[in-house]
């Protein structure tokens, strides 16, 4: 509603006998003076008022509250998803580099080690390593990087909306639909996302994908805004990847979306239009699953699609008088498509710290070799149901009123505004790739899993109906009952009050404050059913959890593999975060499965639960597993036991060691590449027959028992093959290294040549150095940096050094955002120089 809406309620009249003239007459039919005048505004309508004008901030001030009040119990411990210990544990080293002045940032946490801040995900980390860092205090900051993107997500969604062209109160419920939906799928937005899987960096994205959206879509239409347009798609970008390339996919469908035809000056459909529309709403959202078991989701809503859309097309075409077909403006395409391309260009420069080092070191990108099952996208039959059931905006456990399901159709049938340009098109593309996922298979390194557009496609349907009901509701208010219901508008005199228009927005005014109720009670209990911390979780025994990461810390360095009954990524990377003791195989976070050791280990984990192997390949010498699967497990000394769980020491070689190259790996890395496949069969002991080819031909014979004689395979390229080891060991350690300082050092002998391999994972950007002097660093099976030294007691320094341009790079988001801001505003100077050169301030006539 906007200010003039003061009409929201009867005003009080003096009832008393009318006056039938000016001159005299019975005293029964004189009015008194006071019946000419209408009675003034009462304290309802004058709130009313202020509401309609001003109400819009804090209502959406009362949903951030609510927001923040939901998500408030992920202060009360640990936040509990498969991702987010990645992420605590991350940002504790990240605060360790920021602590020391490390701004290298190798992370040794899991998978052999990756390089942290190097690739994506940078910004939410950082979000509470810096005041980590300064102000320690680690859990409660990480813990506020969780909560904040979630309770600032309305904030974002009203501004967006506003730059988008909305009114306030439009931009206010489009908020509130932001808050409250709830969709189930843990790939989605919002805290399903945090919380099921453990994706904040992509909820800290999407929280900011409407101010990103809105900026971009008013320097595209309006040519304003560049400088902040980049700054947030970059941010967005920056956060998480798959977040800027939907949002670029959705700019170009908006833009492409100009070339349709649109029916402009669309009035009210006929009374059978509605009544076609209404049977096809109730066909594709109500009637329940059961009832049409029989049916295909994809047939039900495509019947119910055409039903309710012929509901509207019917009237249109009876009615051609009514209608205006609005053809495209082409010049004003052909700017908008320059502007599009000048914003994608700058924003791909903006973007660089993350696709430079991507591509400058791809060879150090472990990759995803391996797929989660849903992670492929729905499928159109899939996605149908996923609507239908309120699995997609309305998700609840116990109640399942879909309340957003069913006002989309609504909106999309009865609500024509310039701002659902930049919504409903990139809806239909992110739902035409969620259709196709399942056929569009693996691309790459699985950089794009097409999944990965339904929080996008999420939240411009939420902005969409939030919106859309405001426009709508605002049109129930003012259609014209009285002509509707009495078939003609009645001649009414000032004062006298229209019972039928009061009686409609009175109904107009219950139906909505029932439907807010509605949804803000769902939506309520189900976000807030679904914040967990470990301390919810008394089986996992957070107690001894702590106890164990204690007592490894206190132990010769090593890392920490588990077994049955430790087997959870809630707390598996926690021993990092607190007593920075590293572990094995952990899945989940871009940069962690980065790692070029994550497809080894995920491989061997699944497919011989090799834990001996692990332990002596990876130098993961603890064995952490429940009580009552000793008998399971390899023997090996015990070195700890708390209640539920025992720690048990398995042979393990240390952290360098002396290794045999004994011959080369083909060529090809990622994939499913020769040099893959070999390594993975030389890792396992495992015959795999697409490698038998690739071993004949370069002469390579395997027995399964290599890893643990220390013999290994070199990489293409990482020189010949060697003799057998003739040194040892004496110590080996990682240390913080600020400036020139090594993170790995280690103090070995030999009496001849001899290849040490140290059990940390490889990237090109490793530099050894031999008694201070730099030598080559080679690259050895699973993944492994090795350097050759020569006879004689020797100090092994392997120092990760970040190249200067991936450190620049960070640069260019600020930059590249404040360079157009600096051009925009002297391009525009000369048009306000010469608004100010009038005659009046020149002095002529």
């Amino acid at each position: 509603m906007s200010g003039e809406d003061k009409d929201l309620g009867p005003r009080t009249s003096d009832l008393g006998p009318k006056q039938s003239g000016s001159g005299g007459g019975p005293a029964s039919e004189v009015r008194s003076p006071k019946s000419e005048v209408p009675a003034k505004p009462d304290l309802w309508d004058a709130t009313g008022a202020w509401v309609a004008k001003y109400g819009a901030l804090p209502a959406l001030a009362a949903i951030t509250i609510a927001v923040a009040i939901i998500h408030i119990h992920v202060f009360a411990g640990e936040p509990a998803g498969d991702d987010l210990t990645f992420h605590f544990a991350e940002s504790a080293r990240l605060a360790d580099c920021l602590r020391f002045g490390d701004f290298d940032f190798w992370n040794p946490s899991a998978n052999a080690g990756y390089a942290s801040l190097y690739y994506y995900q940078a910004l939410p980390q950082l979000a509470s390593a810096i005041p980590a860092a300064i102000f320690g205090h680690h859990l409660f900051f990480f813990q506020l990087s969780v909560w904040l993107p979630l309770v600032l997500a309305p904030a974002a969604a009203y501004r967006g909306m506003r730059l988008l062209g909305a009114t306030p109160w439009q931009a206010a419920v489009a908020a509130f639909a932001i808050a409250f939906m709830n969709g189930e799928s843990r790939w989605g937005t919002g805290n399903a996302g945090t919380f099921n899987v453990g994706l904040y960096t992509q909820t800290w994205a999407l929280a900011a994908f409407p101010l990103a959206l809105g900026y971009c879509a008013r320097w595209i239409s309006e040519r304003k805004g560049l400088a902040p347009a980049i700054a947030w798609g970059a941010f967005v970008g920056l956060c998480h990847p798959f977040a800027v390339a939907v949002l670029g996919f959705g700019l170009v469908a908006s833009v492409v979306a100009k070339l349709l035809p649109r029916l402009d000056r669309l009035d009210w459909p006929s009374v059978a239009g509605r009544a076609l529309a209404i049977a096809g709403l109730i066909v594709l959202c109500v009637i329940p699953r059961k009832w049409i078991d029989f049916l295909p989701d994809l047939l039900v809503f495509g019947f119910g699609g055409v039903i309710a859309v012929g509901g509207v097309l019917l009237p249109v075409l009876l009615r051609t008088d009514k209608t205006k077909w609005v053809m495209p403006d082409f010049g004003q395409l052909r700017a908008e498509t320059v502007r599009l391309v000048v914003l994608g260009v700058l924003m791909i420069v903006a973007w660089m710290p993350i696709w430079l080092p991507l591509f400058g070191d791809y060879k150090g990108f472990g990759g995803f070799p391996h797929r989660v099952g849903d992670e492929v996208g729905p499928g159109f039959y899939e996605l149908g149901h996923w609507y239908r059931s309120g699995m997609l905006l309305d998700f609840s456990p116990d109640t399942r009123w879909a309340l957003l399901t069913w006002t989309l159709p609504v909106v999309v049938l009865f609500v024509r505004d310039r701002m659902l340009r930049w919504l409903w098109p990139p809806a239909v593309l992110y739902a035409v790739l969620l259709g196709l996922g399942p056929k569009l298979g693996k691309i790459g390194d699985d950089l794009f899993p097409a999944v990965r557009a339904l929080g996008a496609m999420q939240i411009v349907l939420a902005l969409g109906i939030g919106a859309g009901i405001a426009i709508f509701g605002r049109m129930l208010w003012d259609a014209p009952w009285q002509r509707w219901f009495m078939g003609s508008a009645r001649k009414q005199k000032q004062g006298d009050e229209d019972p039928v228009q009061y009686a409609m927005r009175t109904i107009v005014a219950a139906v909505t404050a029932g439907l807010l109720v509605l949804v803000s009670q769902q939506g309520w209990t189900a976000l807030r059913h679904r914040i967990i911390t470990l301390e919810d979780r008394p089986g996992l025994h957070p107690e001894e959890r702590d106890q164990i990461d204690t007592l490894i810390a206190q132990l010769p360095p090593g890392r920490k593999q588990v077994g049955p009954g430790a087997e959870n990524h809630w707390w598996n990377l926690l021993g990092y975060a607190y007593e920075r003791v590293p572990v094995t195989l952990q899945m989940g976070g871009g940069g962690l499965q980065a790692s070029p050791n994550y497809d080894y280990l995920w491989t061997i984990n699944a497919t011989t639960h090799d834990y001996t192997r692990i332990a002596w390949v990876y130098d993961a010498p603890y064995l952490v597993f429940s009580k009552g699967s000793e008998s399971k497990m390899p023997p090996g000394e015990e070195v700890g036991k708390t209640e539920h769980y025992e720690i048990r020491k398995l042979p393990a070689p240390g952290l360098v060691s002396p290794v045999q190259i004994i011959g080369m790996l083909p060529p090809g890395y990622h994939a499913e590449q020769a040099g893959r496949i070999v390594a993975l069969q030389w890792l396992t002991g495992r015959a795999l027959p697409e490698t038998k080819r690739w071993l004949e031909q370069y002469n390579i014979k395997l027995t399964g028992n290599e890893p643990l004689e220390d013999k290994v395979l070199a990489y293409a390229g990482s020189g010949p093959p060697g003799p057998p080891p003739a040194g040892k060991l004496v110590r080996a350690w990682r240390q913080d290294s600020p400036g020139n300082d090594a993170d790995i050092v280690a103090d070995v002998q030999a009496s001849k040549p001899t290849t040490f391999m140290i059990r940390e994972s490889w990237h090109p950007r490793w530099h050894a150095y031999i008694d201070g002097d730099e030598v080559p660093v080679r690259r050895v099976t699973p993944d492994f940096p090795a350097v050759d030294v020569t006879p004689g007691n020797h100090t092994i320094e392997m120092r990760f050094e970040r190249p200067w341009w991936a450190q620049i790079a960070w640069l260019a988001w600020p930059g590249v955002a404040i360079a157009a801001w600096l051009v925009m505003r002297r391009r525009q100077r000369p048009k306000r120089d010469d608004a100010s050169r009038t005659p009046a301030s020149t002095g002529t006539a």
